[in-house]
């Protein structure tokens, strides 16, 4: 196709082919303006009249092909020669008619204060992009417009640019002055982006401020990607359960909490099976009878005490803010894991289980007297010896 038009006439006897190209864009210039040759086999045949002495195995074929490719090219079209390829055969103004059929690219919008730009023509490819940058498309056509918006001079910020740079691109790209309100627009776009960050996190670890930082330092724990955004906050792009893992690996004892603060207790190991149900031993410290306790607790007063499974010890740090003692807090997290504890009351020592709080008071099983005991809570104190007895 590049070689589709030679200036230069061809010989008869070497170039059949653009011979017949001439011919065939000859033949349809001259005819009359509005004129047309739409059948196939009236051009072959008028090709045929002015060069019987062409040689063609196939001249009709030959014929088509040469209009498919010259509509390709702009040549010719509903079987008529056009501006451009009556110009061909006077090359002297081919490149004036070119030019009008071509119309150059935009390089400049014109900015208005409704805070629009608008394009007459076609943007060049640098115009097009920083508009689409920065602003929102609305019609394309003879003339191409678009609108600025916060949230479209917010997607430019998010690609990276800053104000003072797009400022400069859109006066560039201005044919006169940019209007204030664009500016303003710009501006206070770029004051306020940035104001709040999201961060991508798979956990959060919180604690003392001093201890955090040694783990944001821990050379072990640069695998987790911890990240301070508080002093008591940092941020992991681990999960939590790897999180929990790495810390326990480098020596220190981190516990698991839900979103809303409560521990995550670890589950229980399941029991072996036996081939038959052991009869209890004298001795043994039995859970309280089920039917009783369903009993006690339909008894009980809608405001009566609350089963807090699971958020006995938060409960309590809210209830007293701190001033519990370390071994209050300890039968808490015991009570907690389903475990006995072994605790020193008012001088008479009990094995307790199935922690209830209500108000100032501890409401509990007592595993010896095989009762409810209920216990002021600030009296509480874990006995010296403590026996961790399964439940199970």
């Amino acid at each position: 196709m590049a070689t589709w038009w030679d200036p230069e006439p061809p010989q008869f006897e070497v170039d059949v082919e653009a011979l017949l190209r001439r011919l065939v864009v000859r033949v349809l210039a001259r005819l009359t303006p509005g004129d047309a040759i739409t059948d196939l086999d009236a051009l072959t045949e008028l090709v045929r009249w002015h060069a019987p002495m062409l040689s063609s195995e196939d001249l009709a074929g030959d014929v088509r092909i040469v209009l498919e490719q010259g509509e390709l090219l702009g040549v010719v079209a509903h079987g008529a020669a056009t501006a451009a390829g009556r110009a061909l055969l006077e090359p002297e103004g081919l490149v004036e008619v070119t030019d009008e059929l071509v119309s150059r690219a935009r390089t400049t919008a014109l900015f208005g204060t409704d805070l629009t730009a608008i394009v007459p023509g076609s943007p060049d490819a640098r115009l097009a992009a920083l508009l689409d940058r920065a602003a929102d498309r609305e019609a394309q056509g003879t003339a191409t417009s678009w609108r600025f918006s916060p949230s479209s001079v917010r997607r430019a910020f998010d690609q990276g640019t800053t104000a003072a740079e797009l400022l400069e691109d859109l006066r560039s790209s201005a044919a006169g002055e940019l209007p204030q309100p664009l500016v303003y627009l710009v501006n206070d776009v770029a004051r306020r982006h940035g104001e709040a960050q999201v961060l991508d996190v798979a956990s959060v670890v919180v604690g003392e401020p001093a201890v955090l930082a040694e783990l944001a330092a821990h050379r072990k724990l640069a695998k987790l990607g911890l990240r301070a955004v508080a002093p008591t906050v940092l941020t992991s792009t681990v999960d939590a359960a790897g999180t929990l893992e790495a810390l326990r690996e480098a020596g220190y004892a981190p516990t698991r909490h839900t979103a809303d603060g409560s521990i995550v207790l670890p589950a229980r190991d399941q029991a072996e099976p036996t081939s038959a149900v052991r009869e209890p031993e004298p001795g043994d410290r039995l859970a309280p009878d089920p039917g009783s306790h369903a009993e006690r607790l339909l008894a009980a007063p809608t405001t009566g005490p609350a089963l807090l499974r699971g958020q006995l010890a938060r409960a309590m740090s809210d209830r007293y803010a701190g001033r519990l003692t370390p071994k209050q807090q300890q039968v808490c997290w015991q009570l907690e894991a389903g475990l006995p504890v072994d605790i020193e009351y008012r001088g008479e020592h009990l094995v307790i289980a199935y922690p209830e709080l209500d108000g100032d008071v501890l409401d509990v099983w007592s595993l010896g007297e095989r009762a409810y005991r209920r216990l002021e809570l600030a009296k509480v104190e874990l006995a010296q010896v403590s026996t961790a007895v399964s439940l199970a």
